[in-house]
Order: structure tokens, then sequence, then C-alpha cells
């Protein structure tokens, strides 16, 4: 499913961002029960997943004296987790 994340912050490599509608008309006929706005909920959560998994890898660069890079990304990732909050409808 981390596959499915989309990329709502300027930075390359944060997820392949692939396309729901073509996603789902790859995978239907192996999953009849679904739709895409199934696909779409994925996708959100998926956003989610690789923002923490993200802040995770940079984390560990902190214990370094360069911490400047790895905060920007963190950064970026924190927006990434705010746009996958409001996707997902569980914002407050």
């Amino acid at each position: 499913m981390i596959d499915l994340a989309q990329s709502p912050v300027p930075f390359r490599g944060f997820a392949g961002n692939p396309d729901m509608a073509t996603y789902f008309e790859v995978v239907r006929d192996h999953w009849p029960t679904l739709d895409l706005a199934s696909v779409r909920q994925w996708a959100n959560v998926a956003t989610l997943l690789r923002a923490v998994l993200a802040i995770n890898w940079d984390a560990s660069s902190l214990a370094y004296p360069w911490v400047k890079k790895p905060m920007v990304r963190i950064g970026l990732y924190r927006t990434a987790l705010d746009h996958g909050m409001q996707a997902t409808g569980w914002a407050h």
C-alpha cells in the first residue's frame, strides 16, 4: 500500500504519485469488491505512512552535527502528514 503514496511536498523521491485510476483498472479484476474511492483512501493512508517512515529515516541523521538538511526534509514531511490527515478526513 505504501507505494500508492502521493507527494504533496516538493521533495523528489518522497513518493511516485501513481495514478489511482490506472491502479484501480489493473487491480479491480483481482478484487471485484474494490472501488476507486477505496483506492484513493488507501493512497491517503499510504501518504501518512510514507511520511512517518521518511521522518524516521531522517531522524537518524539528527545524531550528527549536520542537521540542517534533515530538519528541512522533516519539515516537508510534516506538510505531507498535514495533507494526508486532511485527505483522510482525520484532521481536526
